[in-house]
């Protein structure tokens, strides 16, 4: 009976060992990501930027040009494999697999290959559709953006070019993530691309999701989109309040009787961080009537304040810390950053500026000339 009574413990411990094993074998799963950067030099050090979170999660320094890095993530996120404050990056999907990247020190965004898991295909079968247009209109922002152009007429061949084919690029984009949303990806650029939706197909396609995906973030923020109200020119601005650097809260419509420039802007965005500057630069000579009021989507109050210290803002700084996925982001319907609206002193919106060049400023003085005729 001993004998029985014994064996039969031995028995449940092993199973109970088993289990233990096996559960541990599942909160133990990582990612793994091996690179290859040929031309890249010893002692590099790159960072894995979790772009949901605007965060780094890990980093690695290079030998014989490459780098493990392994960690957790939980859920398959959109990252980038960066050096800080360069143009050596490369994009890819972070899941808890093994990940492979191939790519070249001197052009990591479009020499580079990525496999891994299932999230991952769908961004590689996504670029078969669109990376050829995609590269023709990088290249060209990049032009025109950095100077690049002979004379008049090669800066307006660039922004047809540039304008060709981002358009062509994001339809086919668009339809594909329409018949393919079931992935974190694809919910991740369906968010991001819900304005340019028919609403009724956007209802369809959430109504349509797979159990996995119909309360992730980014499929609940798109249900919130169906049922808040957007601001539209020529209609009064939506009233929001939001907190300043100091937790100071402030009403935007305390500013009526002003002109306001309300900037949507963020750490990580690079167009948004030279706006920014451009008006530390003038800020002594911008019209007395003219308020400027910057919002940050960051999610963390420590890259709020660092970059706002590094960009001299001196100005009305808000934000409420939930990302573009917030009430207030949402309902002024940021996709794209930055995404700034001209509001008149009656309080109405007057026009959306998406975007930043050297003629956005322009643009605001004119517009308020404009108003001002009329």
């Amino acid at each position: 009976m001993n004998t029985k009574k014994n064996n039969i413990l031995y028995v449940l411990c092993m199973l109970t060992l088993l289990l233990s094993n096996c559960s541990d074998a599942v909160q133990k799963k990582e990612y793994v990501i091996t690179g290859h950067i040929a031309g890249v030099p010893d002692n590099t050090k790159f960072y894995l930027f979790n772009m949901r979170k605007q965060v780094h999660i890990d980093s690695a320094i290079t030998k014989n040009e490459g780098f493990i890095m392994k960690g957790t993530i939980d859920i398959p996120t959109q990252c980038v494999i960066m050096i800080p404050n360069s143009q050596k990056y490369a994009d890819l999907i972070v899941e808890n697999t093994e990940i492979e990247l191939e790519s070249t020190f001197d052009d990591m965004y479009f020499q580079n290959k990525v496999t891994g898991g299932p999230e991952q295909k769908q961004k590689n079968d996504l670029w078969q559709i669109t990376g050829k247009y995609d590269m023709e209109y990088i290249k060209a922002g990049d032009s025109l953006a950095n100077n690049l152009y002979k004379d008049e007429n090669h800066r307006n061949e660039l922004r047809k070019t540039y304008k060709r084919n981002a358009e062509k690029s994001k339809e086919l984009m668009r339809e594909f993530i329409i018949e393919r949303p079931n992935s974190y990806f694809s919910l991740d650029l369906l968010y991001r691309n819900r304005q340019y939706i028919a609403k009724d197909r956007l209802i369809k396609v959430v109504k349509n999701l797979e159990t996995t995906y119909r309360d992730t973030e980014n499929a609940l923020a798109i249900e919130r989109f169906l049922t808040v109200g957007e601001v539209v020119i020529g209609e009064p601005l939506v009233d929001f309040e939001a907190n300043t650097l100091s937790g100071s809260p402030f009403k935007i419509s305390s500013l009526k009787g002003y002109y306001i420039y309300l900037s949507f802007w963020n750490t990580n965005c690079g167009p948004c961080r030279k706006e920014n500057r451009f008006f530390n630069k003038n800020f002594e000579s911008l019209p007395e009537h003219l308020k400027l009021v910057s919002f940050s989507t960051d999610r963390t109050k420590e890259q709020w304040t660092k970059a706002s210290e590094e960009d001299g803002i001196k100005w009305i700084n808000l934000s409420d810390l939930e990302g573009n996925n917030g009430r207030i982001a949402m309902t002024y319907g940021v996709q794209a950053l930055p995404t700034s609206f001209l509001i008149g002193k009656d309080g109405k919106i007057i026009e959306k500026f998406t975007g930043y060049d050297e003629d956005s400023y322009q643009k605001i003085l004119d517009a308020m000339a404009s108003e001002e005729d009329n």
